[in-house]
């Protein structure tokens, strides 16, 4: 089955449904209710069939608000790319994103 045949699955529009109720079908960025929604995997695990992720793995976005999401993963994933290309190590990454995280949640 292709990922576009899964996303037609009824145990996906069940799962896509559930979270959509529990968000009040708006847009958890923008907070917009009268756009095209769509429900975001936050991760994803290799060979996991949409619906069998926890509910806590997926947000509500309209159209535009997904996009954006998507924008900046791609973006992220480019900087990490580059960053290891630069000799940095997964460690390195590690100490410099829980140094800021530290700073923000403090």
């Amino acid at each position: 089955m292709t990922y576009a045949e899964k996303l037609k699955d009824p145990r996906w529009q069940k799962k896509r449904l559930e979270i959509m109720e529990r968000d009040e079908f708006t847009c958890q960025y923008c907070k917009e209710k009268d756009k095209t929604l769509h429900v975001h995997h936050k991760s994803y695990i290799y060979n996991k069939d949409p619906w069998d992720y926890f509910n806590d793995n997926f947000i509500t976005y309209c159209y535009e608000c997904h996009g954006i999401e998507e924008f900046f993963k791609d973006s992220f994933n480019d900087i990490v790319h580059d960053m290891k290309m630069s000799g940095f190590t997964y460690k390195d990454l590690h100490s410099i994103l829980w140094h800021y995280f530290n700073k923000i949640i403090k």
